[in-house]
């Protein structure tokens, strides 16, 4: 499956890098991701990229390079040397590299630019960390360091320079590691913390809202 998105951007990439870069973009906003566990969490993106023209049509490619922050919480029973037994709501947070490419239909409408957008990503753990109240758990979660997702998007360009952007991503590749075999084998609530329990391989996905400038 990696070897497959990859080879998609490869494509991509090769078929726009020998013409001439017509804009170069940053943008950053607002990710609500779904990691799999009780709660979901906010966090943010930021990225650079170019977009390329593909003929004198309305379709464009786009290639970026991103860095993502996603969180997630989960509910955990913890035994702590002072406080005894007590009920942390652990915060993970994964800080991702990702690099993806699209395909972009334009529709003409003047000053303000619909735009939708289709394509694909690698996505690169570089950190995790988990935040709760130390101690021994009665559960132990992870996640895998690289993950392939779709993406579906909208974009409103205002006189082609200052655009706003809507996205929905989705994770194919099996993402959450159970660590003490304990993950349920389907969604089903914890007895002892009342959570709904993370599913052993489940995916990643999130909503992002965001604006961009293009240069």
């Amino acid at each position: 499956m990696i070897r497959a998105m990859m080879g998609v951007l490869a494509v991509l990439a090769a078929a726009v890098l020998p013409a001439a870069a017509a804009a170069v973009e940053i943008h950053a906003g607002w990710v609500h991701a779904d990691l799999g566990l009780d709660g979901q969490g906010d966090g943010f993106t930021a990225g650079v990229g170019g977009t390329w023209p593909v003929g004198a049509g309305p379709f464009d490619v786009t290639a970026t390079g991103e860095y993502v922050v996603k969180r997630g919480s989960q509910p955990l029973l913890v035994g702590n040397p002072d406080l005894g037994l007590v009920r942390s709501d652990a915060e993970v947070t994964l800080r991702c590299l990702q690099p993806a490419a699209f395909v972009g239909f334009n529709v003409p409408l003047g000053a303000v630019r619909p735009r939708l957008y289709a394509g694909a990503s690698i996505s690169i753990k570089l950190d995790e960390t988990w935040d709760r109240t130390p101690g021994l758990t009665n559960r132990d979660y992870g996640y895998e360091d690289v993950d392939a997702a779709v993406h579906l998007g909208a974009q409103l360009r205002f006189r082609g320079r200052v655009f706003l952007d809507a996205r929905y991503s989705h994770g194919l590749l099996e993402q959450v590691v159970d660590r003490d075999g304990d993950a349920a084998a389907a969604k089903e609530s914890d007895p002892l913390t009342g959570a709904q329990l993370p599913e052993d391989g489940d995916t990643v996905s999130s909503y992002q809202l965001g604006v961009g400038v293009v240069f």
